[in-house]
Order: structure tokens, then C-alpha cells, then sequence
């Protein structure tokens, strides 16, 4: 009876499983994209909705969409917003809470993304958002003492 050391193959096992486990994630991962994409489709109002009650009258929430389409790291957020970093949580919190924006954490780094819904809704090109990225952008070249003053008076 010539039988194997049991842990023999081990190695070779676990590194399949884990690629199995691996592919089974990435497959999860398109079905779930799948089922948003035909969601979002189907009916966008609720969404559209839920972003209005987050957003509020809020010019730089969204800012926060709009410069979340691609990555972006915590640093450069704020400095694109021109907000104190104590205040970002403010700002990103209803987005994330709610699935709109992912916070990503490398290590010490965080970087936030949002969700390819927004991507699917034109979020850019939506009547009041649309509105709200202009009127943010025209403010950007605005000095600093006077944007945080419009700031101050928007969340009063």
C-alpha cells in the first residue's frame, strides 16, 4: 500500500480552493452588477430620490459624486472640495452609508469611488445635479476666504 503523506498535496489543494473561491467571488460580483444594472434601468426614481434627500441643496455632496467617479484619495478630496479634513465624514458619510460611494482602505490610505449606478443614471447630466456641478465648478477659482463663507451659508 503505497499512500501519500496526507499533507503532501495540501499545498497544491488549498491554492486551487483558494482559486475556486476567487473565481466563485468575481462570478458573485458580475451577477450583482448584472441585477443593479437592470435595477437601475428599470426603475430610477427611487434612486434619483434617495440622492436628492442626501444631497439636500448641497453643492459640494454633489461635488463629492462627481469627483468620486474615479478613485480619489482622501487628501486630494479635500483639497478639491477646499474643506477642512475634519469635515469630510459630513460630506461622504449619507454616500457611503447608503452604498452610493465605497471608502477604500490601503493600509494607512483611504480613497473613496462611487458606485457604477451613478454611471448608469447619467448622474452628471441630471437636471438639478448637473445644475449644482456647474454652480460648484464656477466657485472653484473663488479665493478660499470667500468659498468657505458660501460654504458656512449653505449648511446654516
Amino acid at each position: 500500500m503505497n499512500k501519500k503523506n496526507p499533507t503532501e498535496n495540501e499545498p497544491v489543494e488549498i491554492k486551487d480552493d483558494i482559486r475556486d473561491i476567487r473565481n466563485d467571488i468575481e462570478q458573485i460580483k458580475s451577477d450583482t452588477h448584472n441585477i443593479n444594472r437592470i435595477m437601475t434601468i428599470a426603475n430610477p426614481a427611487p434612486i434619483i430620490k434617495d440622492l436628492q434627500k442626501i444631497i439636500g441643496d448641497s453643492e459640494l455632496k454633489t461635488a463629492v459624486l462627481y469627483l468620486t467617479k474615479n478613485e480619489i484619495s482622501t487628501s486630494d478630496l479635500v483639497k478639491e472640495l477646499k474643506i477642512n479634513p475634519k469635515n469630510l465624514t459630513k460630506f461622504v458619510k449619507g454616500f457611503v452609508d447608503r452604498g452610493y460611494v465605497s471608502e477604500l482602505k490601503r493600509g494607512r490610505e483611504k480613497s473613496f469611488i462611487r458606485s457604477e449606478i451613478l454611471d448608469q443614471l447619467h448622474f452628471e447630466e441630471l437636471g438639478e445635479f448637473s445644475s449644482k456641478i456647474k454652480s460648484w465648478k464656477s466657485k472653484q477659482n473663488v479665493p478660499t476666504q470667500e468659498l468657505q463663507k458660501i460654504t458656512i451659508q449653505q449648511h446654516n
